[in-house]
Protein backbone atom coordinates (compact mmCIF):
# COMPACT_ATOMS: atom_id res chain seq x y z
CA UNK A 1 0.00 0.00 0.00
CA UNK A 2 1.27 3.47 -0.94
CA UNK A 3 1.55 6.27 1.56
CA UNK A 4 -1.85 8.01 1.93
CA UNK A 5 -2.17 11.79 1.86
CA UNK A 6 -4.43 13.60 4.34
CA UNK A 7 -7.71 14.91 2.91
CA UNK A 8 -8.49 18.48 4.07
CA UNK A 9 -12.03 19.76 3.41
CA UNK A 10 -13.64 23.21 3.74
CA UNK A 11 -16.02 24.07 6.58
CA UNK A 12 -17.89 27.32 6.11
CA UNK A 13 -20.40 26.22 8.75
CA UNK A 14 -20.87 23.53 11.37
CA UNK A 15 -23.26 21.66 9.06
CA UNK A 16 -20.60 21.53 6.33
CA UNK A 17 -17.95 20.56 8.87
CA UNK A 18 -19.90 17.54 10.12
CA UNK A 19 -20.80 16.49 6.59
CA UNK A 20 -17.16 16.63 5.55
CA UNK A 21 -16.10 14.42 8.46
CA UNK A 22 -18.89 11.94 7.73
CA UNK A 23 -17.90 11.81 4.06
CA UNK A 24 -14.29 10.98 4.82
CA UNK A 25 -12.29 14.15 5.46
CA UNK A 26 -9.27 13.62 7.71
CA UNK A 27 -9.26 17.31 8.65
CA UNK A 28 -11.39 20.42 8.10
CA UNK A 29 -10.47 24.08 8.05
CA UNK A 30 -12.69 26.78 9.49
CA UNK A 31 -12.17 30.45 10.33
CA UNK A 32 -13.81 33.32 12.17
CA UNK A 33 -15.69 35.94 10.22
CA UNK A 34 -13.31 38.63 11.51
CA UNK A 35 -9.95 37.06 10.69
CA UNK A 36 -10.23 34.62 7.81
CA UNK A 37 -10.86 34.53 4.09
CA UNK A 38 -14.19 33.46 2.60
CA UNK A 39 -16.23 35.27 5.23
CA UNK A 40 -18.89 36.84 3.03
CA UNK A 41 -21.30 33.93 3.44
CA UNK A 42 -19.84 32.36 6.57
CA UNK A 43 -20.89 33.68 9.97
CA UNK A 44 -18.45 31.88 12.24
CA UNK A 45 -17.66 33.10 15.76
CA UNK A 46 -15.85 31.73 18.80
CA UNK A 47 -18.83 29.63 19.81
CA UNK A 48 -18.88 27.93 16.41
CA UNK A 49 -15.13 27.25 16.45
CA UNK A 50 -15.35 25.77 19.96
CA UNK A 51 -18.22 23.54 18.85
CA UNK A 52 -16.27 22.62 15.71
CA UNK A 53 -13.48 21.25 17.88
CA UNK A 54 -15.95 19.13 19.83
CA UNK A 55 -17.37 17.75 16.58
CA UNK A 56 -13.86 17.02 15.28
CA UNK A 57 -12.95 15.13 18.43
CA UNK A 58 -16.20 13.14 18.33
CA UNK A 59 -15.17 11.86 14.87
CA UNK A 60 -11.51 11.44 15.79
CA UNK A 61 -10.57 13.99 13.12
CA UNK A 62 -8.43 17.15 12.98
CA UNK A 63 -9.50 20.82 13.01
CA UNK A 64 -7.44 23.63 11.49
CA UNK A 65 -8.40 27.25 12.22
CA UNK A 66 -7.62 29.89 9.60
CA UNK A 67 -6.27 33.36 10.40
CA UNK A 68 -5.27 34.03 6.81
CA UNK A 69 -6.25 37.65 6.21
CA UNK A 70 -3.86 40.62 6.26
CA UNK A 71 -5.01 42.72 9.24
CA UNK A 72 -4.62 46.49 9.45
CA UNK A 73 -3.50 48.30 12.61
CA UNK A 74 -7.01 48.65 13.98
CA UNK A 75 -7.51 44.88 13.92
CA UNK A 76 -4.42 43.89 15.92
CA UNK A 77 -5.96 44.17 19.39
CA UNK A 78 -8.88 41.95 18.41
CA UNK A 79 -6.48 39.58 16.67
CA UNK A 80 -4.53 39.15 19.89
CA UNK A 81 -7.69 38.25 21.82
CA UNK A 82 -8.68 35.80 19.11
CA UNK A 83 -5.31 34.02 19.28
CA UNK A 84 -5.58 33.86 23.10
CA UNK A 85 -8.96 32.18 22.65
CA UNK A 86 -7.42 29.66 20.23
CA UNK A 87 -4.55 29.04 22.63
CA UNK A 88 -7.10 27.99 25.25
CA UNK A 89 -9.05 25.92 22.71
CA UNK A 90 -6.00 24.13 21.22
CA UNK A 91 -7.09 23.20 17.69
CA UNK A 92 -4.74 20.97 15.70
CA UNK A 93 -3.21 23.88 13.79
CA UNK A 94 -3.52 27.58 13.00
CA UNK A 95 -3.34 28.45 9.30
CA UNK A 96 -1.86 31.95 9.03
CA UNK A 97 -0.57 34.33 6.39
CA UNK A 98 0.52 37.60 7.99
CA UNK A 99 3.68 37.78 10.19
CA UNK A 100 1.68 39.69 12.81
CA UNK A 101 0.01 36.39 13.71
CA UNK A 102 3.39 34.81 14.32
CA UNK A 103 4.50 37.77 16.46
CA UNK A 104 1.41 37.54 18.68
CA UNK A 105 1.72 33.77 18.96
CA UNK A 106 5.29 34.15 20.19
CA UNK A 107 4.38 36.93 22.62
CA UNK A 108 1.71 34.84 24.39
CA UNK A 109 3.69 31.59 24.26
CA UNK A 110 1.16 29.76 22.10
CA UNK A 111 2.39 26.31 21.05
CA UNK A 112 -0.31 25.32 18.54
CA UNK A 113 1.25 23.89 15.33
CA UNK A 114 1.43 26.47 12.55
CA UNK A 115 0.53 25.99 8.89
CA UNK A 116 1.53 28.67 6.38
CA UNK A 117 -1.42 29.78 4.24
CA UNK A 118 -1.46 29.65 0.44
CA UNK A 119 -2.05 33.43 0.66
CA UNK A 120 1.72 33.90 1.12
CA UNK A 121 2.28 32.43 -2.37
CA UNK A 122 5.25 30.33 -1.24
CA UNK A 123 6.78 29.11 -4.50
CA UNK A 124 10.43 28.19 -3.86
CA UNK A 125 12.55 26.16 -1.44
CA UNK A 126 14.44 29.11 0.03
CA UNK A 127 11.16 30.64 1.19
CA UNK A 128 10.21 27.30 2.70
CA UNK A 129 13.55 27.12 4.55
CA UNK A 130 12.93 30.64 5.89
CA UNK A 131 9.57 29.61 7.33
CA UNK A 132 11.03 26.36 8.62
CA UNK A 133 13.56 28.33 10.71
CA UNK A 134 10.62 30.17 12.26
CA UNK A 135 9.08 26.91 13.43
CA UNK A 136 6.38 26.41 10.80
CA UNK A 137 5.22 22.79 10.64
CA UNK A 138 3.43 22.81 7.27
CA UNK A 139 3.48 24.98 4.16
CA UNK A 140 0.42 25.19 1.91
CA UNK A 141 2.13 25.69 -1.43
CA UNK A 142 1.22 28.31 -4.02
CA UNK A 143 -1.33 27.10 -6.55
CA UNK A 144 0.91 28.38 -9.33
CA UNK A 145 3.55 25.65 -8.89
CA UNK A 146 4.14 22.73 -11.24
CA UNK A 147 4.50 19.23 -9.83
CA UNK A 148 8.15 19.26 -10.90
CA UNK A 149 8.74 22.38 -8.80
CA UNK A 150 6.96 20.83 -5.82
CA UNK A 151 9.20 17.76 -6.02
CA UNK A 152 12.27 20.02 -6.10
CA UNK A 153 11.06 21.89 -3.00
CA UNK A 154 10.28 18.62 -1.21
CA UNK A 155 13.79 17.32 -1.95
CA UNK A 156 15.43 20.53 -0.70
CA UNK A 157 13.40 20.72 2.54
CA UNK A 158 12.66 17.08 3.50
CA UNK A 159 11.65 17.88 7.09
CA UNK A 160 8.71 20.12 6.12
CA UNK A 161 5.10 19.01 5.65
CA UNK A 162 3.48 20.16 2.41
CA UNK A 163 -0.17 20.71 1.57
CA UNK A 164 -1.48 21.44 -1.92
CA UNK A 165 -4.83 22.39 -3.39
CA UNK A 166 -6.32 19.70 -5.61
CA UNK A 167 -9.85 20.96 -6.21
CA UNK A 168 -11.94 24.12 -6.43
CA UNK A 169 -11.94 27.70 -7.60
CA UNK A 170 -8.69 29.24 -8.81
CA UNK A 171 -7.98 32.96 -8.56
CA UNK A 172 -7.20 34.83 -11.78
CA UNK A 173 -4.44 36.61 -9.84
CA UNK A 174 -1.64 35.18 -7.71
CA UNK A 175 -3.63 33.54 -4.88
CA UNK A 176 -5.86 36.48 -4.07
CA UNK A 177 -3.50 39.34 -4.92
CA UNK A 178 -6.20 41.02 -6.94
CA UNK A 179 -7.85 44.44 -6.78
CA UNK A 180 -10.89 43.84 -8.98
CA UNK A 181 -13.11 43.36 -5.95
CA UNK A 182 -11.85 46.55 -4.29
CA UNK A 183 -12.27 48.60 -7.48
CA UNK A 184 -15.68 47.29 -8.56
CA UNK A 185 -17.30 46.50 -5.22
CA UNK A 186 -15.26 48.28 -2.53
CA UNK A 187 -14.59 44.92 -0.86
CA UNK A 188 -11.07 43.92 0.18
CA UNK A 189 -10.29 40.49 -1.28
CA UNK A 190 -7.35 39.92 1.05
CA UNK A 191 -9.50 40.48 4.11
CA UNK A 192 -12.08 37.86 3.27
CA UNK A 193 -14.58 39.90 1.24
CA UNK A 194 -13.82 39.04 -2.41
CA UNK A 195 -16.84 39.73 -4.62
CA UNK A 196 -15.49 37.42 -7.38
CA UNK A 197 -15.87 40.08 -10.06
CA UNK A 198 -13.61 38.00 -12.32
CA UNK A 199 -16.53 35.60 -12.69
CA UNK A 200 -18.92 38.28 -13.95
CA UNK A 201 -20.14 38.21 -17.53
CA UNK A 202 -18.46 40.86 -19.67
CA UNK A 203 -19.37 42.52 -22.97
CA UNK A 204 -16.28 42.71 -25.18
CA UNK A 205 -15.97 46.04 -27.01
CA UNK A 206 -12.85 45.10 -28.94
CA UNK A 207 -11.29 41.72 -29.56
CA UNK A 208 -7.94 43.17 -30.70
CA UNK A 209 -5.08 43.93 -28.31
CA UNK A 210 -2.55 46.62 -29.27
CA UNK A 211 0.83 46.79 -27.57
CA UNK A 212 3.78 49.06 -28.31
CA UNK A 213 6.28 46.20 -28.01
CA UNK A 214 4.36 43.35 -29.63
CA UNK A 215 2.15 45.17 -32.08
CA UNK A 216 -1.43 44.24 -32.79
CA UNK A 217 -2.61 40.82 -31.60
CA UNK A 218 -5.93 39.07 -31.82
CA UNK A 219 -7.58 38.25 -28.50
CA UNK A 220 -9.47 34.96 -28.56
CA UNK A 221 -12.85 35.22 -26.82
CA UNK A 222 -14.86 32.11 -26.01
CA UNK A 223 -18.51 32.16 -25.02
CA UNK A 224 -20.66 29.35 -23.70
CA UNK A 225 -24.30 29.15 -22.67
CA UNK A 226 -23.50 31.16 -19.53
CA UNK A 227 -21.91 34.11 -21.36
CA UNK A 228 -18.38 35.43 -21.80
CA UNK A 229 -16.18 35.20 -18.71
CA UNK A 230 -12.86 36.32 -20.15
CA UNK A 231 -10.98 36.66 -16.85
CA UNK A 232 -12.57 33.83 -14.91
CA UNK A 233 -10.47 30.71 -14.49
CA UNK A 234 -11.83 27.23 -14.82
CA UNK A 235 -11.88 25.25 -11.58
CA UNK A 236 -9.06 22.95 -10.55
CA UNK A 237 -9.66 19.20 -10.48
CA UNK A 238 -6.85 16.71 -9.86
CA UNK A 239 -8.90 13.52 -9.47
CA UNK A 240 -7.10 11.66 -12.29
CA UNK A 241 -3.65 12.67 -11.02
CA UNK A 242 -3.70 11.99 -7.27
CA UNK A 243 -1.36 9.02 -7.60
CA UNK A 244 1.32 11.28 -9.09
CA UNK A 245 0.89 13.82 -6.29
CA UNK A 246 1.11 11.11 -3.66
CA UNK A 247 4.27 9.72 -5.25
CA UNK A 248 5.72 13.25 -5.10
CA UNK A 249 5.35 13.13 -1.31
CA UNK A 250 2.66 15.78 -0.82
CA UNK A 251 1.36 15.30 2.72
CA UNK A 252 -2.14 16.75 2.40
CA UNK A 253 -4.65 17.39 -0.40
CA UNK A 254 -6.89 20.42 0.07
CA UNK A 255 -10.35 21.11 -1.34
CA UNK A 256 -11.32 24.77 -1.79
CA UNK A 257 -14.86 25.94 -1.02
CA UNK A 258 -15.87 27.35 2.35
CA UNK A 259 -18.40 29.56 0.56
CA UNK A 260 -19.90 26.65 -1.35
CA UNK A 261 -22.90 24.52 -0.48
CA UNK A 262 -23.28 21.51 1.78
CA UNK A 263 -23.85 19.51 -1.39
CA UNK A 264 -20.53 20.62 -2.87
CA UNK A 265 -18.64 19.79 0.33
CA UNK A 266 -20.27 16.35 0.62
CA UNK A 267 -19.80 15.31 -3.00
CA UNK A 268 -16.26 16.68 -3.32
CA UNK A 269 -15.11 15.11 -0.04
CA UNK A 270 -16.69 11.76 -0.76
CA UNK A 271 -15.29 11.63 -4.30
CA UNK A 272 -11.75 12.58 -3.28
CA UNK A 273 -11.88 10.12 -0.37
CA UNK A 274 -12.57 7.36 -2.87
CA UNK A 275 -9.83 8.54 -5.26
CA UNK A 276 -7.23 8.84 -2.49
CA UNK A 277 -8.05 5.40 -1.12
CA UNK A 278 -7.83 3.90 -4.61
CA UNK A 279 -4.49 5.56 -5.33
CA UNK A 280 -3.01 4.46 -1.98
CA UNK A 281 -4.08 0.86 -2.66
CA UNK A 282 -2.65 0.89 -6.19
CA UNK A 283 -6.09 0.66 -7.81
CA UNK A 284 -6.70 2.35 -11.17
CA UNK A 285 -8.44 5.71 -11.43
CA UNK A 286 -12.21 5.44 -11.89
CA UNK A 287 -13.41 7.80 -14.68
CA UNK A 288 -16.94 7.84 -13.24
CA UNK A 289 -15.59 9.93 -10.36
CA UNK A 290 -15.27 12.81 -12.81
CA UNK A 291 -18.95 12.52 -13.71
CA UNK A 292 -19.82 12.59 -10.01
CA UNK A 293 -17.73 15.68 -9.21
CA UNK A 294 -19.10 17.41 -12.32
CA UNK A 295 -22.55 17.45 -10.69
CA UNK A 296 -21.33 20.15 -8.32
CA UNK A 297 -21.27 23.80 -9.36
CA UNK A 298 -18.22 24.47 -11.56
CA UNK A 299 -16.95 26.45 -14.53
CA UNK A 300 -15.36 23.49 -16.23
CA UNK A 301 -12.25 21.77 -14.92
CA UNK A 302 -8.53 21.95 -15.56
CA UNK A 303 -5.46 20.53 -13.84
CA UNK A 304 -4.07 23.89 -12.75
CA UNK A 305 -0.34 24.48 -13.23
CA UNK A 306 0.77 21.02 -12.14
CA UNK A 307 1.53 19.70 -15.63
CA UNK A 308 2.74 22.50 -17.96
CA UNK A 309 4.41 19.91 -20.22
CA UNK A 310 1.05 18.65 -21.43
CA UNK A 311 -0.06 19.96 -24.81
CA UNK A 312 -3.50 20.62 -23.31
CA UNK A 313 -2.59 21.18 -19.63
CA UNK A 314 -6.08 22.03 -18.53
CA UNK A 315 -8.63 19.47 -19.67
CA UNK A 316 -9.29 16.57 -17.35
CA UNK A 317 -12.27 15.08 -19.11
CA UNK A 318 -15.31 16.78 -17.64
CA UNK A 319 -18.52 16.24 -19.52
CA UNK A 320 -19.76 19.32 -21.41
CA UNK A 321 -23.33 18.24 -20.64
CA UNK A 322 -22.76 18.50 -16.88
CA UNK A 323 -21.52 21.93 -15.91
CA UNK A 324 -22.36 24.60 -13.32
CA UNK A 325 -26.11 24.19 -13.93
CA UNK A 326 -25.81 20.78 -12.30
CA UNK A 327 -26.14 22.31 -8.83
CA UNK A 328 -29.84 21.69 -9.48
CA UNK A 329 -29.11 18.03 -8.70
CA UNK A 330 -29.03 19.00 -4.99
CA UNK A 331 -32.57 18.12 -3.91
CA UNK A 332 -32.66 18.37 -0.11
CA UNK A 333 -30.81 18.18 3.19
CA UNK A 334 -32.31 15.75 5.72
CA UNK A 335 -32.82 17.45 9.09
CA UNK A 336 -34.75 14.80 11.02
CA UNK A 337 -36.14 11.29 10.61
CA UNK A 338 -39.37 10.01 12.09
CA UNK A 339 -40.87 6.54 11.99
CA UNK A 340 -41.96 6.67 8.36
CA UNK A 341 -40.96 10.08 6.95
CA UNK A 342 -38.15 12.62 6.76
CA UNK A 343 -38.13 16.38 7.37
CA UNK A 344 -35.96 18.20 4.84
CA UNK A 345 -34.68 21.62 3.83
CA UNK A 346 -35.59 21.73 0.14
CA UNK A 347 -32.72 22.82 -2.13
CA UNK A 348 -34.21 21.98 -5.53
CA UNK A 349 -37.68 21.28 -6.88
CA UNK A 350 -39.12 17.97 -5.63
CA UNK A 351 -42.24 16.39 -7.18
CA UNK A 352 -44.23 13.36 -6.08
CA UNK A 353 -42.79 10.38 -7.95
CA UNK A 354 -39.25 11.77 -8.05
CA UNK A 355 -36.41 9.34 -7.53
CA UNK A 356 -33.85 10.72 -5.11
CA UNK A 357 -30.36 9.39 -4.45
CA UNK A 358 -29.27 9.32 -0.81
CA UNK A 359 -25.59 10.30 -0.54
CA UNK A 360 -24.29 7.92 2.08
CA UNK A 361 -20.88 8.17 3.71
CA UNK A 362 -19.25 5.65 1.41
CA UNK A 363 -19.04 6.19 -2.34
CA UNK A 364 -20.84 3.37 -4.15
CA UNK A 365 -23.26 2.60 -1.30
CA UNK A 366 -25.94 5.13 -2.32
CA UNK A 367 -29.62 4.35 -1.88
CA UNK A 368 -32.36 5.27 -4.37
CA UNK A 369 -35.67 6.32 -2.79
CA UNK A 370 -38.94 7.43 -4.35
CA UNK A 371 -41.12 10.27 -3.05
CA UNK A 372 -44.65 8.95 -2.45
CA UNK A 373 -46.13 11.92 -0.57
CA UNK A 374 -45.16 15.52 0.21
CA UNK A 375 -46.34 17.71 3.10
CA UNK A 376 -45.35 21.37 2.74
CA UNK A 377 -44.17 23.78 5.46
CA UNK A 378 -47.80 24.67 6.26
CA UNK A 379 -48.60 21.04 6.97
CA UNK A 380 -50.68 20.69 3.80
CA UNK A 381 -50.43 17.90 1.20
CA UNK A 382 -48.59 19.09 -1.90
CA UNK A 383 -47.72 17.73 -5.33
CA UNK A 384 -44.37 19.54 -5.36
CA UNK A 385 -42.13 21.85 -3.32
CA UNK A 386 -39.39 24.24 -4.39
CA UNK A 387 -36.08 25.46 -3.06
CA UNK A 388 -35.98 27.51 0.14
CA UNK A 389 -38.74 25.83 2.12
CA UNK A 390 -39.02 22.96 4.59
CA UNK A 391 -41.12 19.88 3.86
CA UNK A 392 -41.86 16.37 5.02
CA UNK A 393 -41.40 13.50 2.56
CA UNK A 394 -42.97 10.07 2.74
CA UNK A 395 -40.72 7.65 0.88
CA UNK A 396 -41.24 4.20 -0.62
CA UNK A 397 -38.90 2.72 2.00
CA UNK A 398 -38.63 3.32 5.74
CA UNK A 399 -35.92 5.85 6.59
CA UNK A 400 -33.16 5.20 9.11
CA UNK A 401 -32.11 7.48 11.96
CA UNK A 402 -28.57 7.50 10.57
CA UNK A 403 -29.83 9.46 7.57
CA UNK A 404 -30.10 12.66 9.60
CA UNK A 405 -27.68 15.24 8.24
CA UNK A 406 -27.24 13.47 4.90
CA UNK A 407 -28.21 14.87 1.50
CA UNK A 408 -30.57 13.85 -1.27
CA UNK A 409 -29.54 14.19 -4.90
CA UNK A 410 -32.02 14.35 -7.73
CA UNK A 411 -31.67 11.67 -10.40
CA UNK A 412 -32.52 11.77 -14.08
CA UNK A 413 -32.96 15.55 -14.19
CA UNK A 414 -31.89 17.22 -17.46
CA UNK A 415 -29.55 20.18 -17.25
CA UNK A 416 -31.31 23.52 -17.71
CA UNK A 417 -30.87 25.03 -21.17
Amino acid sequence: MKRKAELVSPAGSLEKLELAYRMGADACYIGSTAFSMRTRQNHVGKRHIAEAKEIARSYGKKLYVCINTFPHNGMLKGLGKHIEFLNDLQPDAIVFADPSVLEIIRDIGCEIPLHLSVQTSTANYLSVKFWQRLGIKRVILARELSLKEIIEIKNEVPGMEFEAFVHGSVCMAYSGRCFLSSVFSGRDANNGMCAHNCRDSFDVISATVKNADYGEQEMVIEEDIHGSHIISSRDMCLLPHLDKLMQAGIDAFKIEGRNKSEYYVAVATRTYRRAIDNASEGKPYEPELMEEISKTSNRGFFSGFYFPELEEPGEVGNSPEIRSDSIGYFAAAIRSVSENSIAVDVKGKIVIGDELRLLTEKYGDEKIVCVNEITNHRGEPAKEVSSGVTATLLLDILPEKSWEGLLLQKTGVPVRK
